[in-house]
């Protein structure tokens, strides 16, 4: 548990807990205890997803080269061989986007999104989301190492070990003990579900569905995927921390393994999970009061707008 009570609003985490108010690539296991949010390992399903053999034929060695190669740019590459095209579920690979906060980027992580085809509406009325995002982790390793780097460094051919020693000791505090449940990868969630957010036109949904795949260089048996359902509530809150006074949930993390092998399926059991729908699909019903109020001012200030042009 957080506290006593349980998790608490935002407003209370920054005024009471100031000292955890860092970047997100410091943050640690106590930030997702404070607020209830946490990881869960859910079971592998097998879902159907069609494709032709000479598409399993050609996705074999892409999929050998993204478990087993350790250069992330070919990983990167054959990964898109087997999700972007006409052919294939996504339409485009792009950088991934910042995670904002009080309405600010405060940082981007380094991953990338792919996107379907077609308007974001259309997946999310199916209860599938129109994005999803690849991580390698190693960078989020040598990112956060970086963060604690010495400002100066020492003269040539003179090893700062006072300095090793602290970065070690600060980096210890931070690290997972299972890199599998790296809290870093809520910022990267919660990033997805923001640009879902910005990107919707119209009316919006109650929440959004994030996820995400995470390659490791030393993992070449499967590929991590997370999932998190985020309510637009809770986006609300990272928009204006300081006055989120009332606890809003946080996503429980579902996590599964999807093995490399056999490759030859690989590629098809991938783009199922990525697409598929889930129980938490797009209704007009469950839009939250504080969303769909702010959704009716801004539709009678458009409106309001277009009368005086009118005039």
């Amino acid at each position: 548990m957080a506290t006593d009570t349980g998790p608490l609003p935002l407003h209370d985490l920054i005024r009471y807990h100031g000292r955890l108010y860092v970047h997100p690539l410091e943050w640690t296991p106590r930030h997702l205890d404070l607020v209830g949010c946490q990881f869960q390992d859910v079971a592998s399903e097998e879902r159907a997803y069609k494709a032709d053999e000479n598409q399993r034929d050609t996705s074999a060695s892409d999929a050998e080269e993204i478990a087993t190669n350790p250069i992330y740019a070919f990983k990167s590459r054959s990964l898109g061989k087997i999700l972007v095209g006409e052919e294939h579920a996504f339409i485009r690979v792009r950088a991934g986007s910042p995670f904002y906060f009080e309405g600010r980027s405060v940082h981007r992580p380094r991953y990338t999104i792919f996107h379907r085809h077609g308007e974001p509406q259309n997946y999310l009325t199916q209860g599938s989301p129109p994005l999803v995002g690849y991580l390698h982790y190693n960078f989020v390793i040598g990112d956060r190492g970086r963060r604690f780097d010495g400002h100066r460094p020492p003269p040539r051919g003179i090893r700062d070990w006072v300095g090793q020693e602290l970065r070690c000791k600060k980096l210890a505090k931070i690290e997972p003990k299972n890199w599998i449940e790296d809290q870093y990868l809520v910022c990267i969630l919660l990033a997805l579900a923001q640009i879902q957010e910005r990107k919707l036109k119209g009316t919006k949904p109650a929440s959004y569905i994030s996820r995400l795949i995470v390659g490791h260089v030393l993992e070449n048996e499967s590929m991590l995927f997370y999932e998190a359902e985020i309510t637009a509530e809770l986006l609300e809150v990272l928009q204006s921390p300081k006055t989120a006074t009332i606890y809003r949930p946080w996503p429980t993390i579902k996590r599964k393994k999807i093995p490399y092998k056999p490759y030859n399926t690989f590629a098809g059991r991938l783009t199922a999970e990525l697409v598929a729908p889930t129980s938490s699909s797009y209704k007009r019903s469950t839009i939250s009061d504080s969303v769909l109020k702010r959704q009716l001012e801004d539709e009678s200030i458009e409106t309001s707008k277009t009368r005086q042009l009118m005039a």
